[in-house]
């Protein structure tokens, strides 16, 4: 959730999109196509209908969405203990452990940092 000027809320991801391409039509929902839903790079985004966005999340998961999914899990199981021995931290978007000299400074995130490494989060 991003907290616009005005004092509302907005999902990031529905806010990247409306920067890029306007107003989300009434029934649109927006859709991650990599199946991460903290990606909220405009080119994994993909505008959908309600409806067949519904139908897509329950078809069978191809390969690259279980492989989203797992990564996600594993991206869960750490969010809130992200900080490592030997002062590294978990990277969810490329699984890996970094140390934390690797992710940009961000005081409003957990520990301070942000949640993807710096090759990450420009790639």
């Amino acid at each position: 959730m991003i907290k616009l000027p005005d004092g509302t809320t907005k999902l990031e991801h529905r806010l990247v999109w409306e920067q890029h391409y306007g107003p989300i039509p009434p029934g649109g929902v927006i859709h991650h196509k990599n199946g991460d839903g903290r990606d909220n790079r405009v080119e994994n985004l993909e505008l959908m209908q309600r409806a067949s966005h519904s139908s897509l999340h329950m078809e069978d998961p191809t390969a690259a969405q279980r492989e989203a999914s797992r990564k996600n899990l594993v991206a869960h199981n750490f969010q809130r203990r992200r900080k490592a021995l030997d002062g590294k931290v978990f990277c969810p978007r490329c699984s890996q452990f970094l140390p934390v000299e690797a992710f940009n400074k961000n005081k409003r995130r957990y520990l301070g940092l942000q949640d993807y490494c710096r090759k990450c989060q420009h790639a």
